[in-house]
């Protein structure tokens, strides 16, 4: 399986289960900024590596709101470049 192959259905796999973990009764929080930020940092890994990112992968990370499925106490760093 190529890459790309792998990439899109990790991706699949990540979006089929996150309906499972969104509360619907939450308030949204536009975090749009944050994750035009993350969308940025991670283009730029890939600019300066051996590995291209599908502009659809990004495209769908910059929809997905990344602070509902990282636990509450670490919704703050939900979009900084460093594991939780």
């Amino acid at each position: 399986m190529s890459a790309l192959a792998q990439c899109r259905a990790l991706l699949a796999a990540f979006l089929a289960s996150a309906a499972a973990f969104v509360s619907t009764s939450a308030p949204a929080q536009d975090r749009a900024a944050e994750r035009a930020a993350m969308i940025e940092t991670i283009k730029e890994h890939a600019r300066s590596g051996a590995h291209s990112i599908d502009p659809a992968v990004l495209k769908t990370m910059g929809t997905v709101p990344r602070e509902r499925f990282v636990p509450e106490p670490q919704r703050g760093a939900a979009y900084h470049d460093r594991p939780l």
